[in-house]
């Protein structure tokens, strides 16, 4: 009997579960976010798809079904979001979140080492670097005097995690999550497919 196509598309429990933990990871990833995690994000990225290509040339049904798809939507959202001409939605996502994960540390250039958090005038933590504009404001109402005055109050500090590693987990995240959506639809239409051909097969048994 053939499975029915929508089944693929329900949640069950242990996909919920599954996807709850995998959630908590991804937030913690992109809370700690640094270049080790970086590249082990992106190796581990590439050994999955790796994988996937493997199941999509040897293996056979739905499980090559979801291969294709995986890499098919891997490819093309992978494709898109190198081009540095296209703003992508999940990039202005990307670009929010750091904002609000990000904290502003004091950066030793001399010893090249992160320092603590960042502590504005009035004491309150520095979380963006819209609140360390605010911060200049505040020390230099009518404006900075010298551009050594900004390279002073705004060059020794740096956004932890910092912008770029973060987009790298966070641009990773997302091609693994399209890829796992495309991988669904494909594994859909692979089933609409074979439920089509298993009535026709019955149709003209029927009319035999």
């Amino acid at each position: 009997m053939t499975e029915s196509p929508n089944k693929w598309w329900r949640i069950s429990l242990r996909e919920l579960l599954i996807g709850v933990a995998l959630l908590a990871i991804a937030c913690t990833l992109l809370k700690f976010a640094s270049p080790l995690l970086a590249g082990i994000v992106t190796s581990i990225s590439a050994l999955v798809a790796a994988v996937m290509v493997v199941f999509a040339v040897l293996d056979r049904g739905r499980w090559q079904a979801f291969a294709i798809g995986f890499i098919t939507w891997c490819s093309i959202y992978g494709l898109l979001s190198s081009q540095t001409s296209s703003q992508l939605p999940t990039h202005s996502i990307t670009n929010w979140a750091h904002r609000q994960v990000a904290v502003l540390h004091d950066y030793d250039f001399q010893a090249g080492e992160i320092l603590g958090p960042y502590v504005g005038q009035l004491g309150e933590e520095a979380t963006s670097e819209s609140d360390a504009a605010a911060n200049v404001q505040q020390a230099f109402p009518s404006g900075l005097s010298t551009e050594a005055d900004s390279v002073v109050l705004m060059s020794s500090k740096v956004p932890v995690p910092r912008y770029d590693e973060f987009a790298i987990v966070f641009e990773a995240l997302w091609m693994l999550f399209f890829a796992y959506l495309g991988g669904k639809f494909a594994v859909w239409v692979y089933l609409r497919r074979m439920a089509r051909e298993s009535e026709s097969t019955l149709a003209r048994s029927g009319d035999a």
